[in-house]
This record gives structure tokens, sequence and C-alpha cells, in this order.
């Protein structure tokens, strides 16, 4: 975990030293009176956590579509895809309502709090590996507190650390020659440290 985590701050870094001549620029294009209107986000991001006592690493993708409609407020939407761990059956699509808070006083890098409540549906396959049959989605949330990193005229770099919250359900199969075949099912609450980079436009 310590390596996958490493990798992504020196990829920020990386982002960050690479496009600071265009943030200069485009801190100097920004205008003083504020025009409400559509911003468009995708996300790509890991999912930290644990279970069982074991660390388990994930990953996510989304798309934030949001309505600025005052300096300080953008309320919208999302969808997205998620594993909460790699190489399993844990894979769900939230969709959510958005919405967004921004410091009003702030020009040029903007300090933001991101919050998203929705359903997440789950990719439901069967997995003779785990004996996995059915599973089900749930309640989808997450929050985060990033920046936006502005880099040339309506583009941005965004970083952000936030928490994600998913609850689901999965039914086994159990097999065995003494009590026959038989199902049982786990409820599941998915808590996970989510590590983002995006870009919006």
């Amino acid at each position: 975990m310590v390596k996958h985590v490493t990798t992504w701050a020196f990829a920020a870094f990386s982002a960050i030293v690479l496009l600071l001549p265009g943030i200069g620029k485009a801190q100097q294009a920004t205008e003083s009176t504020f025009q409400p209107g559509w911003a468009h986000e995708v996300h790509y991001g890991s999912l930290i956590g644990s279970s069982d006592s074991e660390i388990q690493a994930g990953a996510s993708l989304q798309y934030i579509g949001t309505y600025r409609i005052k300096r300080y407020l953008g309320i919208g939407g999302g969808i997205g895809a998620q594993s909460y761990q790699f190489n399993s059956g844990y894979s769900y699509f939230p969709f959510w309502a958005v919405c967004k808070l921004y410091d009003p006083s702030q020009t040029g890098v903007q300090l933001y709090l991101q919050l998203a409540a929705g359903y997440g549906a789950a990719l439901n396959r069967r997995d003779d590996e785990t004996l996995l049959v059915d599973a089900k989605g749930g309640f989808n949330a997450h929050g985060a507190l990033g920046l936006e990193v502005p880099i040339r005229q309506e583009l941005c770099l965004l970083l952000s650390l936030g928490y994600q919250f998913q609850a689901a359900q999965s039914t086994f199969n159990h097999f065995g020659w003494w009590w026959g075949d038989r199902q049982t099912t786990q409820e599941w609450k998915f808590r996970r440290i989510q590590l983002q980079v995006g870009v919006k436009f």
C-alpha cells in the first residue's frame, strides 16, 4: 500500500511542477466577475482500506457535472465505476447527486469540498472461484477535500483526498455432502480512503 500511495504522490507532484507556467497565466486571466455555468470533471483514484484485517486496494473512475450557481456553490450529478478489491466481484456503478462548495474569496488555486450521495449498482456476475451467485448494491456516498489548480482558461488540474462508503450484499453457494447445497447472504459496508487526480473542463 505504501508503494501505491507513493506512486500517486509522485505523479501529482510531477504534474504540478510541469504545469506551473500555465498556472501563473491562468491566475492572471481569472475574471473578477462571477459567471454561472456548467463544469465537467473526470477523476481517477485509488480506494484504500481494510477487510478481514487485511489491507485492500481498489480503484475508481468517475464523471461529475456541476452547474455553479453561486461563486461558492455548484450542484449537479455524477456516475462512476468502483472496484473495492482488485481481482474480485466487489465492483459497483454508482450514480449520485453532487454538491460542491468553494471559498468565494479565493481566486487562482481554489480549495473545495465535494459531497455526493446516491446508489451504487452492483456488477452482478457469477464467480466460480468464490462461489458468488448474486450481488446487490446499495447506498453510496463520498466526501472529498481538494484543490483546483488552473492550467489555462477553462481547464484545471484536480487533486483530492476523501472518504468513500458503499453498502452492498452478496449471496454465495456452499456445497457439502453432509448438509447438501445451501446459500448464505453477506452484508457489506465498504469504507475506503480515496485519493484522486483529475481534470476539470
